[in-house]
């Protein structure tokens, strides 16, 4: 199974996408096929926004608590994504 491309790979293919539209010599039907994946990547990158606000939100909730956080520990492969 392909891994999926990280926040910032995405995020990098969604800037490369909007400075071709910048640069307006991309041609029409090229223009629609590069909409529908911008469009796409911003789909997904809202999504892993929004999941890591409510993780972030779950944190804070459990910190003001008095619960510390358990804080785990990042494999090599997370920390290179």
């Amino acid at each position: 199974m392909p891994t999926q491309p990280s926040f910032e790979e995405q995020f990098k293919a969604l800037q490369t996408i909007v400075e071709q539209f910048e640069r307006g010599d991309v041609p029409l039907s090229e223009s629609l096929t590069l909409f529908k994946e911008g469009m796409t990547l911003v789909s997904a990158l809202e999504k892993e926004l929004k999941e890591t606000e409510q993780t972030l939100e779950t944190i804070e909730k459990d910190f003001s608590k008095g619960n510390e956080p358990p804080i785990e520990p990042q494999t090599e492969t997370e920390e290179q994504s």
